[in-house]
């Protein structure tokens, strides 16, 4: 898990395609903080973005194909409230 915001930088390997996993806010953070999570380029452009999530909210899943991406890939979070603390689970890049 990171707090909001934040960025993760990935540099998929030769032959990676898609990636996938699950987004939620982790149960410890306290409040009525939200994040939105976004999967972005190298060039800074959105290939997915969830809905605001709360403690509330049930994880969920993402596929993004990078297939015919240059570069490196973020994760980025962005929220109302710093003590959000978010969650990328299960993160797989396959082929």
């Amino acid at each position: 898990g990171v707090r909001v915001p934040s960025i993760l930088q990935l540099r998929p390997n030769p032959g990676v395609r898609k990636l996938t996993g699950w987004v939620g806010v982790n149960e410890g953070t306290l409040g009525g903080g939200v994040a939105v999570f976004r999967v972005m380029d190298a060039r800074r452009r959105k290939l997915w973005q969830s809905p605001e999530l709360s403690v509330r909210s049930a994880p969920i899943e993402f596929q993004v194909s990078i297939e015919h991406l240059e570069g490196d890939v973020f994760l980025c979070t962005a929220g109302d409230d710093a003590s959000v603390y978010a969650d990328w689970l299960a993160i797989a890049a396959l082929p």
